[in-house]
């Protein structure tokens, strides 16, 4: 809902959908399985590709702010690194945030 997109912008969600797409590198959780920490940061990606194709969808005040903030450079990025999870979610964040070229 917009008011609700509206209310996560100004909440600070903009800066925690890019700090979650800005990780590279998978946290020391998952019992110490590797693979499980990287299923965790992709999951985690694509969760944050998601908010930001919400917000960027329902509030067009929100787009700016995501610009800004340098989301287009980190949805691309892990769209490149988690294609099966990020790839479909974070393409539809490019397009909403008027991206001619989303789908590359």
């Amino acid at each position: 809902n917009p008011d609700g997109a509206a209310a996560a912008v100004d909440a600070g969600c903009v800066a925690a959908v890019c700090a979650a797409l800005d990780r590279d590198e998978p946290g020391k959780g998952a019992g110490g399985d590797p693979a499980a920490a990287l299923r965790a940061l992709a999951y985690a990606q694509r969760q944050a590709c998601a908010a930001a194709r919400n917000m960027a969808a329902r509030c067009e005040a929100a787009r700016p702010a995501l610009l800004t903030a340098g989301v287009e450079p980190l949805l691309r990025a892990a769209r490149a690194r988690f294609p099966g999870e990020c790839g479909d979610v974070g393409g539809a964040a490019l397009r909403d945030l008027g991206f001619e070229d989303y789908s590359l």
